[in-house]
């Protein structure tokens, strides 16, 4: 019976490891398995992983990683890597095997679920205990050439949660090994040119190399650029491109250029001056999704200047110290608690610099902050805006208006009566209430409600009200504004 097993699996990699070693671990053993999984993607530079001690996961690294040398000093850093000749554990015939098997058909993914039946069929008879171990230290080794699909969705990056789902439903993920030649280099480059802030581009690059950075800043984007339609139609297109893209290799040479209005980046498009093009218009494209946010805010701050009639050499800080000065103080004069009161208490609020200010301000008025925002919330928020300055000018002259009133007096109260008509546009004035005049109108007031409720009507009632405040109130508007101006000036 050993013989007949020699035989069969002559290839068989040699694995010292009793717990990990089985088609069916233990509860124990997955558990070590889980935890070594983790240290191999957090703690790949470091001896035995980070491990202390001797736990179970530390045995099966030793057993399968460290004495085969498939975790080892490369250039004075650990890595993983193949396993070298002469190397202990028999994996060498394994490894190029899975090469072998990804390089069959190189146009599309291979699926994981063949990969791992193949491993486990003769002549390597693998566990499926090593397989999910094996795989990741494969994927490590090669992670610059490897790209790896999640039901035909690409995943620019392998985590805890991917290993956890991939070791419970292989068939639903697939690998797909990239080669790159100098022309392609040339194209890699441009991409991770377009997204390092930098500049720094590594000596070797690759599809993957490529891949990887471009897809962080697609996904690290704000949800507002990854929605807005105030950029170009070339930088939204290479956007969907992006977001509905299943293969790195389609999206890089043929979905992203033709977005960007070129032809696909093969035959005689490789040409020099086509390549010049394509990179300075995915620069382009790359630099409006960068800058969208900040011109959002760039935009917000417009509106601010504009909604409170202020200077445009106003900076940001000079705003929030203007509004913080003229405002503060101002919830006196309003109990709109929700809505006025809170926008005043955002207003002047001395918390945190000036970005974070005018977040507050921008995530009150839309009710989410503005790296969340659609277009529809940009322009809400801009009609709120103008409806609160609007507001708050109106408690300026109430303000205004009590300074003038008798210190004595402290029984009072301010009316706002506002008039806006076609003829005259808009028009206010101020009336003080206080008890001499409530008694002595008491009588007037009540003549007037009785005739009011004799026409029956609103319209009727209303109309009467608008005849007799308008003529005033335009009488008083210009009083108003001169002393508006003299306490500004003072």
């Amino acid at each position: 019976m050993s013989r007949a097993l020699e035989k069969t699996f002559d290839q068989s990699p040699h694995i010292h490891n009793e717990l990990i070693n089985r088609d069916k671990p233990s509860s124990t053993a997955n558990a070590a398995r889980k935890k070594l999984l983790v240290a191999m993607l957090e703690h790949g530079d470091k001896p035995d992983l980070g491990f202390e001690k001797f736990p179970a996961e530390k045995a099966m690294y030793r057993a399968l990683l460290h004495v085969t040398g498939i975790h080892a000093q490369i250039g004075g850093e650990l890595k993983f890597q193949a396993p070298k000749d002469g190397a202990r554990g028999r994996l060498i015939p394994l490894w190029h095997a899975v090469d072998a098997y990804l390089d069959a058909d190189p146009n599309q993914p291979r699926s994981l679920a063949d990969l791992f039946s193949y491993m486990s069929q003769p002549p390597f008879g693998v566990k499926q205990g090593v397989l999910p171990i094996f795989l990741l230290a494969y994927y490590l080794a090669n992670e610059d050439e490897l790209a790896l699909f999640d039901d035909g969705q690409y995943c620019p990056f392998m985590s805890q949660e991917i290993i956890e789902r991939l070791i419970k439903e292989p068939h639903v993920f697939g690998l797909q090994r990239f080669k790159s030649d100098s022309v392609r280099d040339a194209i890699f480059r441009a991409y991770i040119e377009a997204v390092s802030m930098m500049g720094d581009v590594p000596a070797h690059v690759n599809l993957i190399a490529a891949a990887k950075p471009f897809s962080r800043f697609m996904m690290t984007l704000p949800d507002y650029a990854k929605a807005t339609k105030t950029i170009s139609p070339e930088a939204q297109l290479l956007r969907d491109k992006f977001y509905s893209a299943k293969s790195p290799l389609q999206l890089l040479f043929f979905q992203i250029p033709e977005a960007l209005g070129l032809k696909p980046l093969v035959g005689e498009a490789l040409a020099p001056d086509n390549l010049d093009t394509f990179n300075r218009k995915l620069k382009s494209a790359i630099a409006e999704l960068r800058v969208a946010y900040h011109a959002l805010l760039n935009d917000f701050t417009d509106q601010l200047r504009e909604a409170f009639k202020l200077s445009a050499k106003e900076d940001l800080g000079r705003i929030r110290e203007i509004l913080t000065g003229r405002y503060t103080g101002m919830q006196d004069f309003t109990i709109d608690v929700q809505g006025l009161k809170a926008f005043i208490g955002r207003i002047t609020d001395t918390y945190g610099d000036e970005k974070h200010w005018l977040i507050s301000l921008a995530s009150f008025l839309a009710r989410k902050p503005p790296e969340k925002w659609v277009d529809d919330d940009a322009s809400a928020a801009r009609y709120r805006l103008l409806e609160m300055a609007k507001k708050l000018r109106e408690l300026e002259t109430l303000r205004l208006h009590s300074e003038r009133v008798d210190d004595k007096c402290t029984d009072y109260e301010l009316v706002l009566i506002k008039s806006i008509s076609q003829t005259n546009g808009e028009t206010e004035r101020v009336v003080t209430l206080d008890p001499d005049k409530r008694q002595r109108l008491d009588k007037v007031v009540m003549d007037i409600s009785q005739q009011l409720e004799m026409l029956g009507n609103e319209d009727l009632k209303n109309a009467v009200l608008a005849m007799l405040i308008a003529p005033k109130v335009e009488t008083y508007q210009d009083s108003v504004e001169d002393t508006k101006g003299a306490k500004a000036n003072g």
